[in-house]
């Protein structure tokens, strides 16, 4: 009986070690792996990167995740993104010479209570021109989106990235 105790307690403490240690691989990465300079530039909003995103809160990200993969593949004038996608209007491709595009969108975190909340993601777009040449291009923005919710939707209403 007292041999089964000590075998379950260092199967318990073995188990929380390697989630300890899961967690901290992956603040390392989340943390370190970000250039330098957004650290400086986001401060200490900067450590949000590492918290551990809910489920519920995945979920309610992913809805806006969608909304913003479909404005970065949106080719159009800086007025209707505006209309049609409100704060993430700033993701479509604006450039008059644009004729394709390719884009990439990568959730990082997020956290929502009550009625505010913020996504991290990190994102890069390029658009090409009716030859194939890069007209436009931003790689690797790391982005944090302030979000509130009005009338039972979730709305971006502020975006900080490093100019």
């Amino acid at each position: 009986m007292k041999k089964k105790t000590i075998q379950m307690t260092i199967i318990i403490i073995s188990i929380v070690f390697i989630l300890l240690l899961v967690l901290a691989l992956r603040a390392a990465i989340l943390y370190f792996g970000n250039s330098v300079p957004n650290k400086d530039y986001f401060g200490d909003e900067y450590i949000q990167i590492i918290y551990l995103t809910s489920i519920s809160d995945y979920i309610t990200a992913k809805e806006i995740l969608q909304e913003a993969d479909k404005a970065l593949s949106t080719i159009t004038s800086r007025e209707a993104a505006k209309n049609d996608f409100g704060k993430l209007g700033y993701l479509c491709i604006t450039d008059d010479e644009a004729a394709t595009e390719k884009h990439e969108l990568k959730f990082i975190a997020a956290d929502f209570s009550g009625n505010k909340g913020y996504i991290w993601v990190k994102y890069s777009s390029e658009a090409y021109d009716k030859n194939g040449k890069v007209a436009f291009g931003s790689w690797d923005v790391l982005s944090k989106w302030k979000l509130e919710k009005k009338d039972g939707k979730w709305t971006v209403i502020s975006i900080k990235e490093h100019p």
